[in-house]
């Protein structure tokens, strides 16, 4: 058409109109297509939170406790650990409802006591009210269990098949589950079996799986291996005999030589020292030097000996890798899986193993929660990319946080974003179908590898 604009003829012919006309198209488009990832989905493995020691008490008589079971002061962590959960994932990035607590939400725990009760006390403290952190119990222990152990108390175990059951017919009984105070519904929380029996927090352990003892007595054979115990054991072993018998002489305990020094009595005695210090409890007077050889020594047995073989490694993820593997498949892709929140309560092993196949030995070795204290929190989120309909793997990527600091992993292109198809593949290459059958045999396939050790930082 034509028309004049002050004198002069204007000309406007239909092309230029259609092309007008998908500009504005497409300016409205971007303007209603999402330019940030969709946080669809979060993987919690957390180690538990404060215990009493394992295996060395350095001082007879000082907790109240059974060893091994978790602390009032513990069970404030777990609360305090729930606390974090809950200002990242409800305040934060509005993940989680406060209301569908079973329907998003799946909790797993190791039998251990210890475990489980990190568990509830974490779920306290994200779905629970807000205490006053002054009405919690400040000092490890007293005569009266802290208001928050009331609170919790002990949860009841139930098998797979009765949650199957469970899970089938809809029950509103109360097995499997606690009820809050203040009135919040209650949350399922599933508890393995025994350890003894456990292939899913505990398949390092040799009593559960006898060729992880046969692979470790292969390491510990090596010509490495026996010269670096040696020369560990030459440097510190003496200064430490003679602090602890010095120290524990008062309790009439001075039974420590250093014939009976072995590197794995070591890495207890130092698990001990650990334990006492998280409590601010009277420690024996070990100097940086020797507690940073004890971290030297405790960071080599664990990489190099509890997880210095590619089996024991994925031996002891093996079944959880399974599961993540199905409930991301069930969750993103075939509808069949409400869950979008797995916490999972376990052991510091399980974090190792995950951490050992995740990161790259040099990596490890960078920093010191790589050995994990206690309440470490590894983060799996799982984002849908801007604009992505999320119908493929394609469509998602992956985020490792650990102890609230963001992991590049070197395996998935030196990046901090890993694509949801590798971490499928990864999840399922280090699965082992035949778990069971091969922790069995006695046959070890291949000659445990061990990198040159240095010291880490």
């Amino acid at each position: 058409y034509q028309r004049r604009v002050h004198g002069e003829l204007l000309v406007k012919s239909k092309p230029m109109l259609m092309l007008g006309r998908l500009i504005y198209l497409a300016l409205m488009l971007v303007s209603v297509v999402p330019t940030e990832s969709t946080l669809e989905m979060v993987i919690v493995l957390a180690r538990h939170s404060a215990r009493t020691p394992l295996n060395f008490v350095i001082y007879p008589g000082v907790f109240k406790e059974k060893r091994g079971e978790i602390t009032q002061a513990g069970l404030r962590q777990a609360y305090f650990m729930g606390r974090h959960l809950r200002s990242v994932y409800i305040e934060q990035k509005n993940f989680l409802n406060l209301s569908h607590h079973n329907e998003e939400f799946y909790v797993k725990s190791s039998s251990a006591q210890r475990c489980y009760l990190t568990a509830m006390g974490a779920i306290y403290g994200i779905f629970g009210a807000p205490l006053d952190p002054n009405h919690i119990e400040e000092k490890p222990f007293s005569e009266e269990p802290s208001p928050l152990y009331k609170m919790i108390g002990n949860p009841p175990f139930y098998t797979k098949e009765e949650e199957d059951e469970l899970i089938q017919s809809n029950a509103d009984s109360n097995h499997g589950r606690y009820s809050f105070p203040g009135g919040i519904p209650a949350v399922h929380v599933r508890v393995t079996n025994e350890k003894h029996t456990d292939f899913f927090f505990h398949a390092h352990k040799a009593y559960v799986c006898p060729l992880v003892k046969t692979i470790q007595n292969k390491i510990k054979e090596t010509d490495f291996f026996r010269n670096y115990s040696k020369a560990v054991l030459t440097e510190i072993g003496e200064q430490i005999v003679d602090i602890l018998n010095k120290e524990r002489a008062p309790l009439g305990v001075t039974n420590l030589t250093v014939d009976s020094l072995t590197l794995r009595k070591l890495k207890r005695i130092h698990d001990g020292y650990k334990v006492f210090a998280y409590h601010k409890y009277q420690v024996p007077p070990f100097q940086k030097k020797l507690l940073k050889k004890l971290h030297e020594l405790q960071f080599f047995y664990v990489y190099h000996v509890k997880y210095g073989d590619h089996f024991i490694k994925r031996a002891t993820v093996s079944l959880f890798f399974r599961e993540l593997a199905d409930m991301i498949s069930g969750r993103l892709f075939n509808k069949t899986i409400p869950h979008k929140f797995l916490l999972y309560s376990a052991h510091d092993s399980n974090l190792e193993a995950f951490l050992s196949l995740l990161l790259t030995i040099e990596e490890l070795r960078g920093s010191p929660d790589f050995l994990p204290p206690f309440g470490s929190i590894l983060a799996v989120e799982i984002h849908r990319r801007a604009g992505r309909s999320g119908g493929n793997a394609e469509d998602y990527f992956v985020k490792f946080t650990f102890n609230k600091k963001e992991l590049t992993v070197k395996h998935c292109n030196d990046s901090k974003e890993c694509d949801l198809s590798w971490f499928l593949n990864f999840l399922e290459k280090n699965h082992l179908p035949n778990l069971i059958d091969l922790c069995h045999s006695q046959t070890v396939k291949h000659e445990p590898k061990i990198k040159r050790f240095t010291c880490p930082e």
